[in-house]
């Protein structure tokens, strides 16, 4: 036996053998529950971030860190550009979360010479914050999720080049998009709903990664309260007339889901971080 052998009520481990491959299960479930439970943890393989890369981790954690950052930009523009209050908050609401671009409420910052450098700045760090969360741990056949990656990526850098364009003809009043404003705002909806869907699978695999089931699975049903929010709103613009109430109702909604992801990321952020801290205090 070349991994472990057994002697009486002990273990011996052989140097360079791995418990987790090598030893009978069988034999140390005699031993007692708690040993059991311990070879089940080790042998599960993959659940941790202690296995994880130090890149992979590091850029992951940057790229969460930006998608934060990427909606607390735009936050800041949003309160500096309303002359309502009550639409600003309204519009607060559809910000939380680091899901989506935000598009359908940043395209008038755009248009704003005053305001759009807090909005350029924010699908900056939106798309730059999605590349890096979707960086592969592991380069290998690309798959569903690799495909899923791909297209948040794509549509994170499309975000921003269409920030750029339409800042760029906000200076000519006679270059402005010729598409009507009703019709632009469905489809950055639909595109924001995308790209936060997307985002946020994302942030519930890596806490998955990390071993943190219970988390990923609460982050999918956060995922799914912003689904019901942005889809609340879309009835309300497109079907209901003079349903400000119910549109409070989606944006508090949505505020919610958003919050929860944001303290995922949080948690994953602290959690990674110190796994590569103590990396390299052991070194």
């Amino acid at each position: 036996m070349t991994g472990a052998a057994s002697f009486g009520t002990g273990i011996f481990i052989e140097p360079g053998g791995g418990l987790a491959e090598k030893v009978d299960v069988e034999q140390i479930q005699l031993i007692g529950p708690r040993a059991a439970r311990v070879v089940e943890q080790d042998t599960a393989g993959g659940k941790s971030f202690r296995d994880a890369k130090r890149g992979w981790m590091k850029v992951v954690t940057v790229g969460l860190v930006l998608l934060a950052g990427a909606f607390a930009l735009a936050m800041v523009g949003v309160r500096g550009d309303a002359d309502d209050a009550e639409l600003m908050k309204f519009k607060m609401g559809f910000m939380a979360g680091p899901g989506g671009p935000k598009l359908w409420i940043l395209s008038d910052l755009l248009r704003a010479h005053l305001a759009s450098g807090w909005a350029l700045g924010s699908l900056a760090a939106y798309a730059a914050g999605v590349v890096a969360v979707m960086w592969p741990e592991r380069v290998g056949i690309m798959g569903i999720a690799g495909i899923g990656r791909l297209l948040a990526s794509v549509m994170a850098v499309a975000g921003l080049v269409f920030g750029i364009l339409v800042s760029q003809r906000a200076y000519d009043v006679h270059g402005l998009l010729e598409v009507g404003y009703y019709d632009l705002l469905t489809w950055l909806i639909f595109l924001d709903m995308a790209a936060m869907i997307l985002v946020n699978m994302r942030v519930a695999g890596i806490a998955g990664r990390g071993g943190y089931h219970r988390l990923a699975k609460a982050t999918g049903g956060m995922m799914a309260v912003q689904v019901v929010g942005m889809l609340m709103l879309m009835v309300a613009l497109n079907v209901l007339r003079n349903a400000m109430g119910f549109m409070w109702v989606s944006a508090g909604v949505y505020a919610v889901g958003g919050a929860g992801v944001t303290l995922v990321g949080v948690f994953l952020v602290t959690r990674m971080g110190w796994e590569l801290l103590v990396r390299r205090g052991v070194r």
